[in-house]
């Protein structure tokens, strides 16, 4: 039973899979601005108010490009 079992389970996986990258590639693009950072060994939060930096990045199709303090 375990023998036909395996194959009809593989069949499942790779029929129900699809592929969908240029959906997620057009939900990124646009344009992003930081407003916090946390983690890291400390648990530290930094955001623009408290580095004095604000950054922002635009995505593109085909290029990313970021931007600190306006430039």
């Amino acid at each position: 039973m375990k023998n036909y079992l395996r194959p009809f389970l593989l069949v499942i996986v790779f029929v129900s899979c699809s592929n969908n990258d240029d959906d997620i590639d057009n939900q990124l693009v646009g344009s992003w601005n930081w407003l916090e950072s946390s983690g890291g060994i400390a648990g530290s939060t930094t955001t623009p108010t408290s580095t004095g930096n604000t950054i922002s990045v635009v995505i593109s199709t085909n290029s990313l490009k970021q931007f600190t303090n306006g430039k």
